[in-house]
C-alpha cells in the first residue's frame, strides 16, 4: 500500500498561501518541509459522511488532501494524478 498527497489541495496557513500565491512553484517545497501540517489520517471511504458532519463541531476544517493506493510508496502528485518533485532542502518520507 502507499500514498499519493495532492499538492494543490494542501491546507496552508496564511503566510504559506502569500508564499504559494507569489509563487505558485513554491508548492511542491512547502509540502517537503513538512512543518505546516496538523494531522493525516486515512479512514475508509464509507467514513466519508459521518467525519463530514465533525467539521462544524470541532471548529476545523477536514480537508482530502489525497489518498491510499495500492502501489506502494509515497508520491506528491498534482490534480491531474501527475508526480511532483519535492524539492525541499531537507526531504522528508512519507
Amino acid at each position: 500500500m502507499g500514498v499519493v498527497i495532492e499538492v494543490a489541495v494542501l491546507p496552508l496557513s496564511l503566510p504559506a498561501r502569500t508564499i504559494v500565491a507569489a509563487g505558485p512553484d513554491l508548492a511542491p517545497r512547502l509540502a517537503g518541509a513538512g512543518d505546516d501540517s496538523e494531522l493525516v489520517f486515512a479512514p475508509p471511504q464509507d467514513a466519508a459522511p459521518a467525519i463530514g458532519c465533525l467539521s462544524p463541531e470541532l471548529a476545523s476544517a477536514i480537508t482530502v488532501v489525497g489518498e491510499i493506493e495500492t502501489k506502494a510508496g509515497g508520491r506528491a502528485a498534482d490534480a491531474a494524478r501527475k508526480r511532483v518533485p519535492i524539492t525541499a532542502s531537507r526531504r522528508q518520507r512519507f
